[in-house]
């Protein structure tokens, strides 16, 4: 379904973390899944893979009104409707920067204001959304009928294992296994103690 969507913003003084979809055919906004962290004065930028990547902003709370800025970032993936942090976050704080996607699929991140010390920014970076090679290591079968591997990933990386029986099946109706744990840095081990009930299982990596 093609739409729009809007994310966080401000609510009676304090930034929120909600998020919804927009379908202009309809005309209509649905609540999707909420932002890890409430945040406004942010940018969106929708990715080549379909996900949106939202990066920085002001957070402040009921607990903790003082308004503070934001290193992290997110992506929405649209088709689980989730978000999970990104894979590293900005190197300086800032709200009301502009996010600019480059032609090489880079997001080019410039100036903004840090409103921890009220300073306006002239730095810039840039965040690469191509996602880095994932190679399959060791695979074996555990006694009792577990299957385990390893892969390499990004290091720090958030990555979640999908699994199906059918590879006809669209990916939003595979089964969610989990985030795979990091065993050493880049390197992610994955066992899954229910292959034995499968003739057949296919495994996805999802990164985030």
């Amino acid at each position: 379904m093609d739409g729009y969507w809007s994310q966080g913003g401000a609510n009676v003084g304090y930034f929120t973390s909600s998020a919804e979809t927009y379908d202009p055919a309809s005309g209509t906004w649905t609540a999707t899944g909420a932002l890890g962290a409430a945040r406004g004065i942010h940018t969106a930028t929708l990715l080549p893979d379909g996900k949106v990547l939202a990066v920085g902003g002001n957070h402040n709370s009921l607990d903790a009104p003082t308004i503070v800025a934001l290193f992290s970032a997110e992506l929405y993936d649209p088709a689980a409707g989730t978000w999970t942090a990104a894979s590293r976050s900005l190197n300086a704080a800032r709200s009301t920067h502009t996010a600019t996607l480059l032609p090489s699929g880079q997001v080019l991140v410039a100036a903004g204001f840090y409103v921890d010390n009220y300073v306006w920014l002239s730095s810039a970076e840039l965040y690469d959304s191509t996602a880095g090679p994932i190679t399959l290591v060791h695979p074996k079968k555990l006694p009792g009928g577990a299957f385990q591997f390893a892969f390499t990933g990004v290091p720090n990386g958030t990555n979640t294992m999908l699994a199906t029986t059918d590879l006809g099946l669209q990916l939003s109706n595979w089964t969610k296994l989990g985030v795979v744990p990091e065993f050493a840095p880049g390197l992610f081990l994955f066992s899954d103690p229910q292959a034995t009930n499968h003739s057949q299982r296919i495994y996805r990596v999802r990164s985030p």
